[in-house]
Parts: structure tokens; sequence; C-alpha cells
């Protein structure tokens, strides 16, 4: 891309903007350059802001810290040896990790390595103020330092609100911790008195130190999430500090950058998956039921399934019953024997959300299916079908043995499915199913 050339992609920032067009993103150059203090050269990893236009594969905006005002002394890692860095092994003196935007166009920017949030004009590209660090603008009533994804909330002539996560902590203990806790952080910046002020604070829950990564986010109901980082801990918290939520994955040896939470809703393009089974009475001929099990993956609001059934896949198919969505697979029994039966999933308002392909009914092994008419009951509602069907297995003799021949021909369904997946080679173990760390270094964020 024009304008990108030397640039090296850094993960830490991809922001989407407006409609999707535009993105703000960090791209990290190798900078060889003398300190003036020392008089020695040494090589510098330079995190620059970019905002590019999708649509044109441009770049709109770029500017470099070291270009326009940051100086290496701001960093609170202590220099290396500049002779010994090379571009391979620059100094990572900024380690940028944010970029939001103002009304105005104007960014800002945070630093882990210098403590700073720096709001950078998109006017001139000078820097207009930086919060924290050894040269902050403001009188603070708080102090952070190693902080994450800082993100601006609202905003007027006079005043900016912004959180980010204060880690307060350095993973290679470069630096001393600024707290005994992590917390995620809401403040005040007020531009014309130049005073930065504590609105909120909440501590990370179980008291510890996030010594990397992390962010905050607001959700449409008030509430915060944060994102702590280590073994994916989270939490989510009211703005009146109370805890909501709090979890991690039930693994060490993962960690996230960020924890979002919204909505999602699921509707595939694939329909639902449906089999039936036709079972019979074993000690009343005379008495039989179809069966169907119905599912589909990935849908997430189905509230009740509709079944339909037909004694060939072109007649006249009749409302055989309905009942609500039980887990990923739902069964559902009706007297009588369905040739061809489909399902619907219906959604909370009654709508229909899809339907599954029209299948034929297969038979219980053993079974063989009455001749003549097929025997069809009168049709009824979900709330009696479940006492219908007991009373009817009753007089044939037992409900246990209808629910016994199900059990066996599942049983035997999965035995055969299995066996066949082996013998194709495609049969693997649980162990082999998990996810593997493809890696042990850990991502220094």
């Amino acid at each position: 891309m024009p304008g990108f050339t030397g640039n090296t992609f850094n993960a830490h920032e991809f922001k989407v903007q407006g409609n999707g067009d535009k993105v703000l993103l960090i791209g990290t150059q190798y900078t060889e350059l003398k300190v003036l203090k020392t008089n020695e050269t040494g090589w510098f990893a330079d995190d620059c802001i970019h905002e590019i236009d999708l649509t044109k594969d441009e770049i709109e905006f770029s500017w470099c810290p070291l270009d326009h005002g940051v100086r290496p002394n701001e960093s609170y890692h202590q220099s290396p040896e500049l002779s010994t860095l090379t571009a391979e092994n620059a100094w990572d003196y900024l380690h940028a990790n944010s970029i939001d935007k103002f009304s105005n166009g104007d960014y800002l920017f945070s630093a882990r390595h210098t403590n700073t949030l720096y709001r950078v004009s998109r006017e001139d590209s000078s820097i207009v103020w930086r919060l924290g660090g050894k040269r902050s603008d403001f009188m603070m009533d708080f102090n952070f330092s190693s902080q994450h994804h800082a993100v601006i909330h609202s905003e007027d002539d006079a005043t900016a609100v912004v959180t980010f996560l204060d880690n307060a902590s350095d993973d290679e203990t470069r630096q001393p911790n600024t707290s005994n806790v992590s917390s995620a952080k809401m403040v005040e910046l007020n531009i014309e008195t130049m005073e930065a002020k504590l609105l909120k604070q909440w501590d990370r829950p179980d008291g510890g130190l996030s010594t990397k990564r992390g962010n905050v986010h607001i959700m449409p109901n008030g509430n915060l999430l944060v994102g702590w980082s280590q073994s994916g801990y989270m939490s989510e918290h009211t703005m009146d500090n109370e805890l909501v939520m709090e979890a991690s994955f039930a693994s060490d040896r993962f960690s996230t950058y960020r924890v979002f939470k919204s909505n999602f809703t699921g509707l595939p393009e694939d329909p639902p998956v449906l089999k039936s089974f036709i079972i019979q009475s074993q000690s009343d001929k005379t008495y039989s039921m179809t069966t169907s099990y119905v599912s589909w993956n990935g849908a997430t609001d189905i509230k009740g399934w509709k079944f339909y059934g037909a004694q060939n896949a072109t007649g006249d198919f009749k409302y055989i019953g309905q009942t609500k969505k039980t887990g990923f697979e739902t069964a559902f029994s009706e007297k009588g024997e369905w040739k061809f039966v489909y399902a619907e999933a219906i959604a909370k308002d009654g709508s229909t959300l899809g339907r599954s392909r029209t299948r034929p009914t297969s038979l219980v092994p053993g079974y063989a299916p009455s001749k003549g008419k097929t025997r069809v009951p009168k049709l009824s509602h979900t709330a009696t079908r479940i006492g219908e069907m007991s009373k009817g297995a009753t007089a044939a003799g037992s409900v246990f043995v209808v629910l016994a021949l199900q059990m066996a021909m599942v049983g035997l369904y999965l035995i055969l499915k299995r066996s066949r997946r082996a013998s194709l080679g495609y049969w693997h173990s649980p162990a082999e199913g998990r996810v593997q760390l493809l890696s042990a270094k850990e991502w220094n964020d």
C-alpha cells in the first residue's frame, strides 16, 4: 500500500471506523537514531498511527512519534546498550497498544512503555497534550502505568471522559508496580483547567495484577466488561461497582487480548436436520408411533418445533403436533405411522424461522409396517399428546418396552455410524480433537 512502505503491521490495534470504510491501525517502523545526550546511535521501534481508507486502499493520515516530539527518554524501561541494537532487535521504547478518535478528528494514542496517553492533532500532527508519564500536562488525582485500551466515551469543548485499563504492573518487572491491584478507570479531563479527575474505578475482583494486555468495554446496557487477559479472566460490573459476572478459561494455557460482549443471532443457511423412526408396541400390533429427532446447528432463536407428516413425499402433509425446544436436539413422538416427515423451527413470536427437508421415516430393525391403509390417529394438541401415548402404551402392555426399543435403536445407529467412520479412517479420539498449544512462546503485550 502506498505510504505504508517500511511499516510492519502491529496487531495491537485494528479499529474499524464509520460505516466500515476506514480503519485505525498501528504500523511499526524500525529507525536508526542518534541520541543527542550521549551522541550514541541505536535502532528504535517507532509505533506509528495510520488511518486507512479501505475503499480507496489509501492512507489518509500517518503520524510517527519520533518525528513529532516523542523522545526515547520518556520511556520507563531502562535503555539498553544502544550500540548492540539492530533493525531486527530494536528498542521497543514506546509500545503503542490502542488508538481512538475525537469528534474533531484528533487521535488518542496509548503507549504502554511511557505510561502516557497522547492527544495528536489531525490538523498539524502536533501533540496537543499528554496524560500521565514523565511529561504529563495534567494535574491528576490518580496514577496509572502500563495501561491498555484507552477509549473516548464523551466530550465537549471543555471536557472529555476516557476509560482505560490500568495494568499498574509490567510482565517483566522492567518498572515498579504503581498499585497492588489492576483496575479499570474512568477519568474526566478538563481541557480548560488541565485537571484530570478519577470518576470511577473497578478493581480486578480477585485482587490480582494483569501484567500485560486487557481492555475495558462499556456495553449498551451501561455495564462494564473488563478483560484482565491471563487465562481469559474477565468480569462484568455495574456502574455502581456491583460484580455481575466473573469467568475465565478452564485452562491457563490460553489468554486473551481484549474481550467484548454483544448480542449474537444465528440463522444458518443450511436447513434443520431431521431423522424420524416408526416404532411398534411389542404386545399390541395395532399400536405404533413415530418419533422424530431434530436439530439446527447454529440457530439461536428457536423456541419450539412443529412437525408435519404424510404417507408419500408429495402427499397431503398434515400437522402432527409441536413441542418446545429442549437443548441442541429435540425429540418428538406421536401415535401413528408417518412415512414422510418435516419439521419447522418456530420463533418466540410464532413465526417460522426455517424448515427441514422432507425425510422418509426409518423403520426400527425387525419391525414390519402394517398392511393396507396406514393407521393415522385423530390429531391432538401437544398438551394431551404425552398422556395419550402413555395410555396407549399401557394398554399395549408397557411403555417401557417402547422406550427400550427407542434407546436400542439409537444405540445401534451410533455404533454403526462409528464403525463406518473408523473403517474409512475418519474416527478421531477425543484427545485428538482437542485444541493444541502450537507454541510455548507467549506474545509479549
